[in-house]
């Protein structure tokens, strides 16, 4: 009886290591990984008197902007 305890201790031990194992490489994982911004969330401020010229007050990235004059 105590060897097959033992063997069921080693067991759980074994998958306690994979476990601690798993969740270290899935902190190295989540270090590595930025969070993702949207390019409506990327914008470039624009100078006090042209902010009403724009959507959202700021030129966004990817956005076109044409000038005529």
């Amino acid at each position: 009886m105590a060897t097959g305890h033992a063997r069921n201790l080693a067991v759980e031990l074994d998958e306690r290591a994979d476990l601690a194992t798993c969740r270290a490489e899935l902190r190295l994982v989540g270090d590595r990984v930025t969070p993702m911004a949207l390019a409506r969330e990327q914008t470039l401020p624009v100078l006090g008197p042209l902010v009403p010229l724009f959507p959202e007050g700021a030129l966004r990235r990817g956005g076109l902007v044409g000038i005529r004059g």
